[in-house]
């Protein structure tokens, strides 16, 4: 009798500590694309189409291991980055949700990065950096569609940040001839 009450309140016990470190697993992931994704999106020239290429390859590809089904790039330079993929199959059976995962990358201003009106500013054209670029990714998880749906009611969203400071040397030289 005692057994029937207690194993499975101990079996809902270790299937939510499984769930944690899964989520603490995938926001390692998040922090890593997001990362990389803030670093591509300014390794190419000011007033590059190429940014949000680089961002969205980059982000998909170390979140998912493929950037298939990434796009949201926009044929001309736009005054950021606003890329969406929605989880295959085979991504919601490693506990993403059918949700649309998000990368976005904005520059603080004065001047634009991205589209390269009023830029760069002033301040860069001595050396100094410029204004900052901000990346941010939002990721949630469900695990209904796991093993662990059934003891794990609750639904995580991952949300992560990422500031990274253009180069000098694209600033000063906007071209990729430079």
């Amino acid at each position: 009798m005692e057994m029937a009450l207690v194993l499975p309140i101990c079996i809902a016990l270790v299937m939510n500590f499984i769930a944690i470190m899964l989520v603490v697993q995938v926001k390692a992931e998040v922090t890593a694309a997001t990362s990389l994704a803030a670093q591509s999106a300014v390794s190419a020239p000011v007033d590059s189409v190429n940014s949000c290429n680089y961002a969205s390859d980059s982000f998909f590809s170390t979140l998912f291991n493929t950037n298939a089904g990434a796009g949201g790039c926009p044929a001309s330079t736009s005054p950021g980055i606003a890329v969406t993929r929605t989880p295959t199959a085979q991504d919601q059976a490693r506990g993403f949700a059918n949700a649309a995962v998000t990368l976005t990358c904005v520059d603080a201003g004065p001047g634009n990065y991205f589209t390269g009106v009023g830029y760069p500013p002033p301040a860069a054209t001595t050396g100094g950096t410029g204004p900052p670029i901000t990346c941010t990714s939002v990721v949630s998880m469900d695990f209904a569609n796991t093993p662990l749906g059934f003891a794990v009611p609750w639904k995580p969203t991952i949300t992560v940040t990422a500031l990274v400071f253009p180069s000098a040397v694209r600033q000063s030289c906007p071209t990729a001839a430079c």
